[in-house]
């Protein structure tokens, strides 16, 4: 049995799963498509374990790092390197975008493409959702609306809502204030918080075990029921989101590498599964124990790696901003509306924004939220989010 979990849990597995589910998908798709209910069970136990996770990660870890007595000196250092690396993360991705163009390379052809997609998707009228053209209604969402929908007035409604943005707030509160009260009243508190937190953390572990199972139903699934055609005809983004990432993700390894003293072997054979499973769940959280498992092998203190992995996780929402980056720039250049360079800083903050509004969210919900940057601008997001979908 552990042989069989050790393979499981090894990257490769994920790798074989994505390639046999792509096989099977498009020579079994009738079958494919009744295997969807497996992955969506496991997205499911991955949406139950993920808000309650992020909140106790972060108030442990908060509480303990106003406890700990260099607490000063890390979150210094934590905000030093949020202050640089997310600013360096936006300017990447929008030079990239700039670059590669991810939506306005597209001739009419695969417009009549993107459009016969979105017809097929669709539930909706085609003629009510305008993919192209340059009629763009005006949003009304501005800037003090979104800051009254996120800070929460009822952390359980905002809990059952599943406005995570709301309960990261209250989080980071309730731990900066659970933090600052003496030790002999906040003790009871912490260690139920910290129980929380490990058990979620060994529920998540377990989560990785079956992960090529649920991945390989996901993949044969949505090959059964769409072919490759939608990403042939997203090409153009999907090779911008790629190319944007490898950077961002090169940067990041090599940072590793110097500040860890280690080989550079080393620092790619430690990032291998929490990279993989990241891939595959698309979440953050759910890397959470392979990242600080990866860093503890390359000789940083687990101490800090338990406190500081959480805040990242929730706070540095690198992977969501890019993509929502990409996704603004792909919508604006569908339809025919540039980016002037005084609204690429805008665009940034938006996503940033979005990504913090993402934390926790998944599938259809986490696309949607690409409203938040596009509604800065103007631009409609309907029909597009149709292609994301697809």
């Amino acid at each position: 049995m552990s042989t069989l979990i050790l393979i499981l849990k090894h990257p490769l597995a994920v790798i074989f799963a994505i390639i046999s589910g792509l096989v099977f998908g498009q020579y079994f798709p009738q079958l494919s498509i009744s295997l969807e209910f497996l992955s969506s069970v496991y997205i499911n136990l991955l949406k139950v374990v993920t808000l309650p996770l992020m909140i106790s990660a972060v108030i442990f870890s908060i509480s303990r790092l106003f406890g700990d007595g260099n607490a000063k000196q890390l979150l210094a250092r934590f905000l030093l390197v949020f202050s640089i690396f997310l600013p360096l993360t936006i300017a990447i991705t929008l030079i990239v975008g700039l670059l590669f163009q991810p939506g306005g390379g597209s001739g009419s052809e695969n417009q009549n493409s993107l459009g016969l997609l979105v017809e097929e998707t669709s539930s909706e009228p085609i003629e009510s959702m305008k993919l192209f053209g340059n009629n763009i209604e005006e949003a009304t969402l501005s800037f003090a609306e979104i800051l009254l929908d996120i800070v929460p007035s009822n952390i359980f409604s905002a809990m059952a809502e599943g406005k995570a943005l709301s309960v990261l707030i209250f989080a980071l509160f309730f731990g900066s204030a659970l933090g600052s009260v003496s030790a002999t009243l906040k003790g009871t508190l912490t260690s139920a918080v910290e129980g929380v937190y490990r058990t979620c953390l060994m529920f998540t572990s377990w989560l990785i075990v079956p992960l090529p199972l649920a991945l390989f139903a996901a993949v044969s699934s949505q090959i059964g029921k769409t072919g490759f055609g939608p990403f042939v005809v997203m090409g153009d983004f999907l090779w911008t989101l790629l190319v944007a990432s490898l950077v961002i993700l090169l940067l990041s390894v090599v940072v590793v590498w110097r500040r860890s003293q280690q080989t550079f072997l080393s620092v790619i054979e430690a990032i291998q599964l929490p990279v993989s499973v990241a891939l595959a769940t698309r979440s953050s959280v759910a890397s959470m124990p392979s990242m600080i498992e990866g860093l503890h092998r390359l000789k940083f203190s687990k101490f800090e790696a338990e406190l500081l992995v959480p805040l990242s996780v929730s706070l540095a929402r690198i992977g969501p901003t890019v993509f929502y980056i990409i996704a603004t720039m792909f919508i604006s250049e569908l339809y025919g509306r540039p980016i002037e360079f005084g609204e690429l800083i805008l665009v940034g903050l938006a996503c940033f924004l979005a990504g913090m509004a993402s934390a926790g969210a998944s599938g259809i919900v986490a696309l949607s939220i690409v409203s938040i940057a596009c509604g800065f601008l103007g631009l409609p997001f309907e029909a597009a989010l149709i292609l994301f979908i697809a």
